[in-house]
């Protein structure tokens, strides 16, 4: 993956969710758990394919120490 492609893949990732949401539940923390988890494992493939920063999901919990 590089920049564009991941670029591209938020995108796309931010409309699904946003068209999708209301399937998920009433619940808001559904949507920030997910944004949580997407940004978990995007931060890991920025480091492994060495691309930056390029975007992200919105409201994500806090990070446990």
């Amino acid at each position: 993956m590089n920049d564009r492609g991941a670029e591209r893949w938020v995108k796309l990732m931010n409309a699904t969710l946003d068209a999708t949401g209301g399937h998920m539940t009433d619940d808001p923390r559904v949507r920030i758990a997910i944004n949580t988890f997407l940004m978990h494992f995007l931060g890991k493939y920025a480091q492994e394919f060495n691309f930056g920063d390029i975007g992200a999901f919105g409201e994500t919990n806090a990070a446990v120490a």
